[in-house]
């Protein structure tokens, strides 16, 4: 574990201060988790940061000099939870790409295929893997107002990069990235890397919100915008909602881009994203006919329309108000984000050979336990790719 700043440090931003950068420092190439919190203004300690005093927070990660980046916001004044207890903290937290990268493609070069014409054991590659130098740093810049907070936690963890379970010719699962917030404006970012042929990117936006308009107005890609799939909430109890969403884009552009959810709510933020995208997918006709279902008890599922082709993929995108899903019979956990409260962003695939149905078990953490979840096929393309499906995120996101 790296320390990105000093903790405890001081953080003042106004008209004559609008930025404070942390110093850059070396990091692992196996970095795996990047997170931060700040002090958030409370009843007993305002800060000097009332509601007209927002900053933007940026965590860098940088790998010989091409920058990946994840970005929320927050504005100060007291924030209540969902239990009416006031939030201490605002924290982001950011998990760089893993991705089907060049360990992956000299394994394949040798490797043999099973009966089943798979290929086992394929290793991934993290983002920091490939790089020189792997550095990041902390950025605040202030958006409105006058921001007096201290930066209590600025550390990132390294792990193993994951391993794919099993590769073949077909719609493939070929990186992922993931990023959390509790306690902000409901604008997060991320920075997330795609390649390969016939490509396909996947953003869900999930979490919980003090409103019944919780919900995804956007979610945009390389500056493009993404085509809603679904988007649905559900009242867990008294004014608090939980949400996901599902977007969509063929052709994704390569390389390091940004991709932004905007949420809709009030009152306190819950607030994840996560970014997938695949190759070996129909760019003229990418996707089947999404489902969502939405509901209270200690299983969730859906069932996508039709049968699912024997190559296609089938992705989901589940919130819990639960700390503790299980992922289904046959599905591969893909990207794993929680924060207070019992509220929970996972993602799975399945391959279409498996059936139309995506399911999930959680323990009941605090009654009523509610849950939203929504899915769609990824169809074929009549070449298929080279890329990996059924991507074992082993410690990703958890």
């Amino acid at each position: 574990m790296a320390d990105l700043t000093t903790a405890s440090l001081p953080v003042i931003l106004n008209a004559r201060n609008p930025v404070l950068k942390s110093p850059t420092i070396p990091l692992g190439k196996l970095t795996s988790t990047i997170v931060v919190k700040l002090k958030r203004p409370t009843t007993a300690q305002p800060l000097l940061w009332d509601a007209s005093g927002a900053l933007r927070v940026t965590i860098v990660f940088s790998v010989d000099g091409v920058e990946h980046r994840c970005v929320g916001q927050a504005s100060g004044g007291i924030r209540q939870d969902s239990r009416g207890e006031e939030l201490t903290e605002y924290s982001l937290k950011y998990h760089p790409t893993v991705s089907f990268g060049g360990r992956a493609r000299q394994f394949i070069a040798s490797a043999v295929k099973d009966a089943e014409g798979y290929y086992r054991g394929v290793p991934l590659t993290r983002a920091g893997e490939s790089g020189a130098v792997v550095e990041g740093y902390l950025l605040l810049e202030r958006l409105g107002g006058d921001v007096n907070t201290v930066i209590t936690v600025a550390t990132s963890e390294e792990a193993p990069a994951p391993v794919l379970d099993k590769y073949k010719n077909s719609v493939a699962f070929e990186a992922a990235t993931d990023a959390s917030e509790v306690g902000g404006d409901g604008v997060i970012s991320l920075t997330h890397t795609a390649a390969g042929p016939d490509r396909l990117a996947f953003a869900t936006n999930g979490g919980m919100f003090g409103s019944s308009a919780a919900g995804t107005s956007s979610i945009t890609y390389g500056g493009a915008g993404m085509s809603e799939k679904f988007d649905l909430n559900f009242n867990v109890f008294g004014g608090t909602y939980i949400f996901v969403s599902g977007y969509t884009l063929v052709a994704p552009a390569t390389g390091a881009q940004t991709v932004t959810a905007t949420s809709t709510g009030s009152t306190f933020s819950f607030n994840r994203l996560a970014v997938h995208s695949y190759t070996g997918v129909d760019q003229t006709t990418p996707t089947g006919t999404a489902a969502t279902n939405s509901g209270i008890g200690a299983g969730a599922s859906v069932t996508v329309p039709g049968t699912p082709g024997a190559g296609s993929m089938i992705v989901d995108a589940h919130v819990p108000y639960s700390l503790t899903p299980t992922v289904g019979p046959n599905q591969t956990e893909r990207t794993r984000e929680f924060g207070l409260f019992d509220s929970t962003l996972v993602t799975s695939t399945q391959s279409g050979a498996d059936g139309a149905v995506m399911s999930w078990t959680h323990t009941v953490d605090d009654a009523p336990n509610g849950w939203v979840i929504g899915a769609i096929e990824l169809l074929e393309s009549a070449g298929g790719a080279p890329f990996a499906s059924n991507l074992m995120l082993l410690g990703v996101g958890k």
